[in-house]
């Protein structure tokens, strides 16, 4: 698997997010105050890390296995209440610091206990996109920092806490107000999705109406009257779902899409918030036109968890995406 994650906030859901958190307690938080009106880079939605009451973790990754990670980043100035770790991985001296004083990001590394290796000038009250490579080792390491595409950071060297020693999870904190969104990770495997993200936006595309089949069953403790109704307001707290045994299906309507000029479609991806309660799996696709395509089984959380499947070609051409072909696009869930 090449891409670890993808998480934008969107419907004000932090579920995609939590799918990747080692401990509850750590928990990007969503900031229902957004008390320095910033707007989110895309969608109605952004995560917030707020005076250090949310942390992000990414789990434990395997000695010599590289990661990419991007997200976008807003810091209000003088948000900081002083400094302090934003990004680390889990040990001590090895990260990005940010230094509210100085409006500096410094970033260090465990090769020295706390040797500075690389200073810039953080960029404040804007969206700025941090790209990162991360590849692990006691030697050979390296960490690459990319803000808005031009390389700031570029280290090779011991990167890993000990010849022998077990690399840390990836950790996300602030001192302050720091908003996030468009957030990706992707590992060094396959043949896809195994470098640098560029500087994505996510768009999200919210159920419209109904499509094709409607094979679930509404429940919960109100029936909005229509499938599709009953999956777009879907909020996993018991409010309004679908229920399916094998082979049920739904497919929905989904919002045309409105691309900024010069945007190009990379890949389409299809979330879903589940839970299952019997065993089984389920099947997230798509209806392109006429033809059907469905991503492989995948077992549900016991409590409600988002999954993702992804479709980088359009299956009713076989090759990208277009804005037109996503006109008529409908989304689905069966149950396997």
């Amino acid at each position: 698997m090449a891409r670890l994650l993808t998480a934008g906030a969107e419907e004000g859901s932090q579920r995609s997010c939590a799918m990747m958190v080692n401990d509850p307690s750590y928990a990007l938080i969503m900031d229902a105050s957004n008390q320095n009106n910033v707007i989110p880079r895309t969608g109605d939605y952004m995560y917030a890390l707020a005076n250090s009451s949310g942390n992000f973790q990414i789990p434990q990754v395997a000695a010599s296995s590289a990661l990419y990670m991007g997200m976008a980043i807003y810091i209000p100035s003088g948000s900081w209440s002083g400094g302090n770790w934003f990004l680390k991985f889990n040990y001590p001296n090895s990260g990005v610091y940010l230094d509210p004083a100085t409006g500096i990001t410094y970033f260090y590394t465990r090769m020295e206990s706390s040797t500075q290796r690389a200073a810039w000038q953080t960029p404040t009250n804007r969206w700025c996109y941090m790209e990162i490579y991360y590849l692990p080792h006691s030697t050979t390491g390296r960490w690459t920092v990319k803000i808005d595409g031009v390389t700031v950071v570029d280290f090779t060297g011991v990167t890993q806490y000990s010849a022998a020693g077990v690399v840390g999870g990836v950790t996300i904190t602030s001192n302050g107000y720091i908003y996030l969104d468009d957030i990706v990770v992707n590992d060094s495997s396959g043949s896809v999705d195994n470098t640098f993200p560029g500087q994505p936006r996510l768009y999200p595309l919210r159920i419209r109406g109904a499509g094709d089949v409607q094979g679930l069953t509404r429940k919960g403790v109100i029936d909005l009257g229509f499938n599709h109704s009953q999956l777009r307001e879907a909020s996993g707290n018991g409010d309004a779902w679908l229920e399916g045994t094998t082979g049920q299906y739904d497919l929905a309507a989904i919002d045309a899409l409105v691309l900024p000029i010069g945007g190009v479609i990379s890949k389409l991806i299809v979330e879903a918030h589940v839970r299952g309660q019997s065993g089984g799996g389920v099947n997230l696709g798509v209806k392109s036109s006429t033809t059907e395509s469905w991503g492989s089984s995948q077992a549900p959380p016991i409590s409600w968890g988002a999954l993702q499947q992804v479709f980088a070609v359009d299956p009713a051409t076989g090759i990208a995406w277009t804005q037109s072909g996503l006109a008529t696009l409908q989304a689905g869930i069966k149950v396997t």
